[in-house]
């Protein structure tokens, strides 16, 4: 009897140690099943239908720290978002550059989110209105509408929190927005201009209208001094006829300079190396000699959607110098359908 009710016991505990080890077996199971899931990452959100259908421009931030480093977007209705993620390859943004992009809500897990912006010793963070993933996002090609066509004068003023205003030669001022970092203001400096006035941004100056510009060129004045402006190379260029850009006006100013306005394609407004040379020919007419001039970009070629124009001015007093025995003397520009009569 014994026997019998040791081996029914010894069998009971051994189906209930069996069970239990099956049910330990069963929770850690669970608890790696959770541990796994809890460890997978969130799907990047969806890139969107890829149109761009937003409109706005790159501004730099100070201190700001985004996907960009200190470039963020300023949409057309005023609000300013720093990129936490960017799905776009091989864009280049630019400081001013002006675009067209989509964006969408950033995840949990975008570094953006969950780190702070620390970055840089700052007396406070880069203030901005939302956080966004670019899922779209191109150059915008410059319209002639927005060549740089408007004279104003550069004002600095001792406010807080504004530095620059524009006075245009109507008398209009322009709080500027957009305006490359690379492009050193001055007071008193002279530059032409193309802006939009129709932007949603608060004034700071409070003196004047808030403006986005769109391209910018210093004007340079010859008058008497012949290093105001670019000199004329006399011989022959060194690339040949250069097919980079458009000659789209040229005319001799009122100082006596050649002006020249120029547009192309690049990634920035500034940084372009015009020069004018002159193979040193003259060829003589019944009433009319001609000289002729070809203009070169020094530059780097840049590979970018974004249109820009620009202007130079030069020194045109050797081909003043020239004898022409009472004829007429009139330069012809390679790549620009117009002549320029010297006088």
């Amino acid at each position: 009897m014994f026997n019998y009710m040791e081996k029914l016991f010894l069998s009971i505990l051994f189906a209930t140690r069996e069970l239990l080890q099956k049910r330990h077996f069963l929770i850690l199971s669970l608890f790696v099943l959770a541990g796994t899931t809890a460890c997978q990452k969130e799907p990047p959100p969806p890139p969107s239908s890829g149109n761009c259908e937003q409109t706005g421009f790159i501004e730099a931030v100070p201190c700001g720290d985004g996907a960009w480093g200190n470039l963020y977007i300023r949409t057309s209705n005023g609000y300013l978002l720093k990129p936490c993620r960017n799905l776009v390859q091989n864009f280049v943004p630019v400081d001013g550059m002006k675009i067209r992009f989509s964006a969408t809500d950033p995840n949990s897990s975008d570094p953006c989110i969950t780190t702070p912006d620390t970055k840089y010793n700052c007396f406070q963070p880069a203030h901005y209105d939302m956080v966004k993933v670019i899922t779209c996002i191109k150059a915008v090609e410059e319209t002639p509408s927005n060549k740089c066509n408007t004279l104003a004068t550069v004002k600095q003023v001792a406010l807080d929190g504004c530095k620059w205003i524009f006075v245009l030669d109507n008398g209009v001022k322009l709080e500027p927005f957009g305006v490359p970092s690379t492009f050193v203001l001055q007071d008193g400096m002279r530059v032409r201009i193309a802006y939009d006035d129709k932007i949603k941004v608060a004034s700071i100056c409070m003196m004047g209208k808030p403006a986005k510009i769109l391209c910018i060129e210093q004007v340079r004045m010859c008058g008497n001094d012949p290093n105001a402006c670019g000199p004329l190379n006399i011989g022959k260029n060194p690339k040949g006829i250069n097919t980079r850009f458009n000659i789209e006006s040229a005319e001799v100013n009122a100082n006596g300079c050649l002006d020249i306005a120029i547009g192309f394609s690049g990634c920035s407004a500034n940084g372009r190396d015009f020069q004018l040379y002159w193979d040193g020919k003259q060829t003589p007419g019944n009433a009319t000699d001609f000289v002729d001039l070809v203009l070169v970009d020094m530059a780097k070629e840049e590979i970018c959607e974004a249109y820009f124009t620009t202007a130079r001015s030069f020194n045109i007093n050797k081909l003043k110098e020239l004898n022409t025995g009472g004829n007429r003397l009139v330069a012809r520009i390679a790549g620009y359908n117009e002549v320029i009569e010297i006088k």
